[in-house]
């Protein structure tokens, strides 16, 4: 399928915008759930916001690196980083319990959890946002 630069703009736009609502999404979700102790009273809800949250990375930065060759490489590079960041950014902040003997196995199980839900994004983006 041949898409016109209007037709391509014009997903990239819908790609992009769907992308910042499940961003926004999980800001809310993860303010609410600290706000009511949700992720120590439900621990399903660090999966759901695992996977929200890779999957909204994963469609932001194909959207942003769509253009670049090797894209695919750059995109899970990108996320890779933010997703670790993320992890980090947990630790230094207390969100998280490092003496927990279950730290280094929860820690790697959300970055790859959030890997694999970005993968999922930009293969949806690919099929459904093709570049010009």
């Amino acid at each position: 399928m041949v898409l016109n630069k209007k037709e391509v703009y014009t997903r990239r736009m819908q790609a992009l915008l769907l992308a910042l609502f499940i961003a926004s999404s999980v800001l809310i979700l993860h303010a609410i759930s600290l706000e009511h102790s949700l992720y120590w009273t439900h621990p399903f809800m660090d999966v759901v916001m695992h996977t929200l949250g890779g999957f909204a990375l994963g469609l932001l930065v194909s959207v942003i690196c769509t253009s670049i060759k090797r894209g695919v490489v750059l995109t899970g590079s990108i996320v890779l980083i933010l997703i670790i960041g993320w992890e980090a950014f947990e630790a230094m902040f207390v969100i998280v319990d490092m003496s927990d003997s279950n730290y280094m196995a929860e820690t790697l199980g959300d970055v790859v959890l959030g890997m694999l839900s970005a993968c999922g994004a930009m293969v949806l983006y690919k099929k459904g946002y093709p570049a010009e």
